[in-house]
């Protein structure tokens, strides 16, 4: 019996409007998160290549004065890597500092090295972490907020208790037929997400 539960609530789920506008609209979010995070993730890994080698050429120019110009003198800089798993989670990593200044007696740091063209600075990141947040979970607000009331409606919940069903198997059945309703769409959100990423995004910055 919870079997059928489960595959009623989903055929009713998969042939709303409901579902198919969170369809949409999750894979609109994911693609142009992916856009967004590529062209990004470029420009923060151009520029902190960038800050490594003015970094390096430095640190070159005091080695030529033997130890003492490379333990005195201004202070080097030490650049954290951007994170290549932005896409999933971003985490405000934008707000963290990302470089520490190194000399021959002293750290200093943390501090903020801001790039040179970053973009999307003010905005929240379009990432894994924020579609499932926000848009699933106002999708499963509203692909839900009926269920119940709406079987009542229509006779089909006195129909269903009618039988020996106990109530809590039913919410059960209802609770899983809309996770693997919200599912289907995380899931090709994700699939297309990593696809043009691997495509388009990595595999341009080796």
């Amino acid at each position: 019996m919870l079997r059928e539960i489960i595959w009623r609530e989903l055929l009713d789920h998969l042939q709303s409007l409901r579902f198919v506008l969170t369809l949409l609209l999750v894979i609109v979010l994911m693609l142009t998160g992916s856009v967004l995070y590529i062209h990004d993730y470029r420009q923060q890994v151009a520029d902190y290549r960038e800050n490594v080698n003015e970094t390096l050429q430095l640190l070159g120019n005091k080695a030529k004065r033997g130890l003492h110009g490379v333990v005195s003198g201004n202070t080097l800089m030490i650049y954290r890597a951007p994170s290549p798993l932005g896409f999933i989670a971003e985490g405000h990593e934008k707000d963290l500092p990302n470089a520490f200044g190194v000399s021959g007696f002293d750290l200093d740091g943390p501090q903020t090295v801001l790039r040179k063209n970053y973009t999307l600075q003010r905005f929240d990141a379009l990432d894994w972490v924020f579609t499932v947040g926000v848009i699933l979970s106002f999708a499963a607000f509203v692909m839900t907020y009926d269920s119940i009331s709406g079987e009542a409606e229509t006779g089909t919940l006195r129909l269903c208790l009618s039988n020996a069903l106990p109530r809590a198997t039913l919410l059960f059945g209802k609770y899983i037929g809309t996770i693997i309703s919200l599912s289907i769409p995380l899931i090709i959100g994700i699939c297309m997400n990593t696809l043009i990423i691997s495509l388009f995004g990595f595999c341009l910055l080796n």
